[in-house]
């Protein structure tokens, strides 16, 4: 058995026959009563099947800094996107950097297309260009890019985002020299190890509506554990993929990583309030997907990283960056 990322990962290995079922596993330890629909149905089941133990989650959001939007003046979360982008020209205004990103290694670059992608075209039309049957030259992806263009045209991130990681973003964020980053739940975890304190000098708001009447989806990686079709003791990984799915073991995991725990039983309690802020917000959400490089093949997701690293470094050239992609992902489908 091996930890593995839940989504279009896990559906590669069981294309290529490298991980097998734990059906039965699953109905012993009588998950379906523990692990929300919503997490199995994305996470755990494939063509009907259960293949993956739900060990963790995280939601990605945008975590800020409170001192630094008081200092500029902002006191309300925004919760549209032009709410965003005010509360963004008030603090450049101010010689604060609105957004810090460090895309040096790609992934951290896909949040923003993901949300602005699912807050104006929904998460139906995002499951059909992550699955091969949208296109990256269609109307809805050029107006995200569009959108995101806007942000970056007028300096609100950072400079040079693809030459510092994602930690050097949190810490401008931290520090006060930026404002915010939109990131995952795991960002808590490493500015708790700085000794930050949850709600104090840091907290979250929820990605904004852009479009209204969209479905508000919330996004995240699944992390679980999967079983190799090849092992020799396949009783003694279903014995501990078990344990792995019990609450105990999910709030050593959730404690200690920063995470969300998939088992409804799991006592998290004593996570801060921001983590049980984050909680809730998935809950209430329309949907829980999958973000950009595991909701589509690794194949297409690691062109698609390089495409919004290049279009980071070349706003300008979003067009010939998006046709480019497209002809290459488009291969990959047929594959």
């Amino acid at each position: 058995m091996f930890s593995y990322w839940a989504g279009a990962k896990t559906q590669s290995l069981i294309d290529a026959g490298q991980i097998g079922t734990i059906d039965d596993m699953w109905k012993s330890a009588g998950l379906d009563s523990v692990i929300p629909a919503s997490i199995a149905n994305s996470a755990a089941t494939y063509g009907g099947k259960k293949y993956l133990i739900p060990f963790d989650y995280h939601y990605v959001g945008m975590f800020y800094n409170p001192a630094t939007l008081k200092k500029a003046g902002i006191t309300k979360n925004p919760t549209t996107w032009t709410e965003l982008m005010s509360a963004a020209s008030k603090l450049k205004a101010k010689g604060i950097t609105p957004f810090a990103m460090g895309s040096k290694n790609a992934w951290p670059a896909q949040f923003w297309f993901d949300y602005i992608l699912l807050r104006t075209a929904g998460p139906d039309y995002r499951a059909k260009l992550m699955a091969g049957k949208a296109s990256y030259s269609d109307p809805q992806v050029k107006n995200a890019f569009a959108q995101w263009k806007i942000v970056l045209d007028k300096g609100y991130f950072n400079t040079s985002p693809n030459g510092i990681d994602w930690t050097d973003a949190a810490d401008q964020v931290s520090s006060g020299k930026a404002a915010m980053t939109l990131m995952g739940t795991w960002v808590t975890g490493y500015w708790d190890g700085k000794g930050l304190k949850a709600g104090t000098n840091y907290n979250f708001f929820p990605f904004p509506v852009i479009t209204k009447g969209v479905p508000q989806a919330s996004l995240g990686p699944v992390d679980g554990w999967v079983m190799a079709t090849k092992g020799k003791n396949t009783d003694g990984a279903k014995a501990i993929m078990k344990c792995f799915a019990g609450p105990e073991a999910q709030k050593i995991m959730a404690m200690t990583q920063g995470a969300l725990a998939p088992n409804s039983k799991t006592d998290l309690s004593g996570q801060n309030a921001v983590m049980q802020a984050a909680a809730k917000q998935v809950a209430g959400s329309a949907a829980f997907v999958f973000n950009y490089d595991l909701a589509t093949p690794p194949a297409a997701s690691a062109i698609g990283l390089d495409m919004f690293v290049e279009f980071i470094g070349n706003t300008k050239s979003a067009t010939s960056i998006l046709a480019k992609a497209q002809a290459k992902i488009s291969a990959t489908f047929k594959k």
